[in-house]
């Protein structure tokens, strides 16, 4: 949860984003079942869609879950079953920085050493790639950095 982040900005995007798109499926004949992410900004005109995906957001999930307590799989299969779900969250922060490739999201060159970093400390690491006794980057997205805490 993030501070600014009030009951009525939620209830606006349930509202307003949410429950109209689960209607409009409806209406369809899509009956949708799993995870719809809903990629949002917030505007002076309160909650605006930036994308949908039927999957976690990334690097958004790593930062979400790293926050959650509660078991993911257990979740998952208790979706699956149609069955309540019950998220348990830690009351720390979670912050997640992304180290990217330079020129990310446009064009960037890869196979640049990368250092500095423990591979055992908390790291997500998508595009690095292991060559002989060093990483080099292989993607854009190269390592994602999260700290947790107390606020």
């Amino acid at each position: 949860p993030v501070p600014h982040i009030s009951e009525d900005v939620l209830h606006q995007t349930n509202e307003r984003i949410a429950q109209p798109i689960a209607q409009a499926m409806s209406k369809e004949g899509y009956h949708f079942f799993g995870l719809l992410y809903i990629g949002a900004i917030l505007t002076k005109e309160g909650p605006k869609v930036i994308e949908f995906n039927a999957r976690f957001g990334d690097p958004e999930a790593q930062v979400l879950l790293t926050r959650l307590e509660s078991d993911l799989m257990q979740h998952i299969i208790d979706l699956e079953q149609r069955q309540p779900i019950h998220f348990k969250w830690k009351d720390e922060a979670v912050v997640g920085v992304m180290l990217a490739s330079k020129g990310y999201p446009g064009s960037y060159d890869k196979g640049y050493k990368v250092s500095g970093f423990d591979p055992d400390s908390h790291y997500f690491v998508s595009g690095l790639k292991k060559e002989r006794d060093h990483f080099v980057n292989a993607g854009g997205r190269v390592i994602l950095a999260i700290g947790e805490g107390a606020t």
